[in-house]
């Protein structure tokens, strides 16, 4: 999967420093079918950045009921979640917060399978919202 997240840090005064970044793509919240490390990055007061990054499934077992979109050999679609886990630092200046764990939520993100057998997929859909936890 190909997939990219617009991120805004719409605060006037304080930076952002985010680090031990991972993503998942999951069919079900425990089930996690693609996981990918991501750089840290640092974001200024008003700022906004787009993290692109690639998330590969190789090898992961998928069982029947999540793979009914799929058994007809020629794709189909389905709704996935994409999650994204970090650890966030905000400072202004010489104050800094302490360390806090960071959760995007992007729930019923639809995804498009293709190509022989199924193994071609790509994000379908517009962009959308997710929910931020501190």
């Amino acid at each position: 999967f190909a997939a990219s997240l617009l991120a805004d840090n719409p605060n006037s005064k304080l930076t952002i420093s985010y680090s031990s970044l991972v993503a998942y793509v999951d069919l079900a919240p425990s089930s996690p079918i693609a996981v990918t490390s991501l750089a840290p990055f640092a974001q200024g007061p008003r700022n906004t950045t787009t993290l692109a990054f690639r998330l590969d499934v190789d090898g992961t077992y998928v069982g029947p009921d999540e793979a009914a979109a799929l058994k007809s050999g020629n794709g189909g679609t389905m709704e996935v979640q994409v999650r994204l886990a970090a650890i966030a630092v905000f400072d202004r200046g010489g104050w800094r917060t302490r360390r806090r764990a960071m959760r995007v939520l992007c729930d019923g993100v639809p995804v498009t399978f293709r190509g022989k057998n199924a193994t071609d997929a790509k994000f379908d859909g517009p962009a959308r919202r997710c929910q931020v936890v501190l």
